[in-house]
């Protein structure tokens, strides 16, 4: 299970990351960053927070979490920093993708089609997985090379799940509140459930 934006009372908060890990079940933790005004990708899921004072730098990702699955919901701005925010969150990501299993998603197809682009100039040294963050059905016809698909856990289906698997790209769904929810999703051959704690 991955912890969606960590901690619920304190989410995408870096000194409750460590807690959650600790929970049983809990393998990874699911955040969010944005760009604020100085150009700076920040950890927060509501772009109005991008420039408090308590809001947090990625760079600044604590170095001290034991290695687990880091899932970043990159935030764009429509296309205009797409592109700018594949590339900043990758370079405030890359001194740390030896410690964890990261992964790079968006919402955004110039965001997930730069993150693809990043990753496959070197795919060796740039050893991430990329997702598209979707609200419903995405057939591939698209020339996306994505490793998997994150939708909203009321849009999951048996089929849907078999279809992406064929295509061999693994299936994630949010945000599961019930042991119930979280139940039917595996039982459907879900990937990763993100679940708020």
């Amino acid at each position: 299970m991955i912890a969606h934006r960590g901690l619920k009372l304190f989410e995408n908060k870096f000194m409750f990351f460590q807690p959650v890990l600790k929970r049983q079940r809990i393998r990874g933790i699911e955040f969010d960053v944005h760009e604020n005004s100085k150009g700076q990708v920040v950890v927060t899921h509501d772009h109005v927070d991008v420039d408090r004072k308590q809001t947090e730098l990625l760079k600044d990702f604590p170095r001290n979490l034991e290695r687990s699955k880091m899932i970043v919901d990159i935030k764009t701005l429509g296309k205009k920093n797409a592109v700018y925010m594949a590339n900043e969150t990758f370079r405030d990501v890359h001194p740390l993708l030896g410690e964890h299993d990261w992964d790079l998603c968006s919402f955004n197809r110039k965001c997930v089609e730069e993150l693809v682009r990043i990753r496959n100039a070197d795919p060796d040294e740039h050893d991430f997985g990329v997702g598209y963050i979707i609200n419903g059905f995405l057939p591939f016809y698209e020339k996306i090379s994505v490793d998997f698909i994150s939708m909203n856990h009321t849009h999951v289906t048996r089929k849907k799940v078999e279809y992406y698997h064929k295509k061999g790209i693994k299936v994630y769904a949010w945000t599961v509140e019930t042991d119930e929810q979280e139940a039917r999703l595996k039982e459907m051959g879900v990937d990763e459930v993100i679940r708020d704690i």
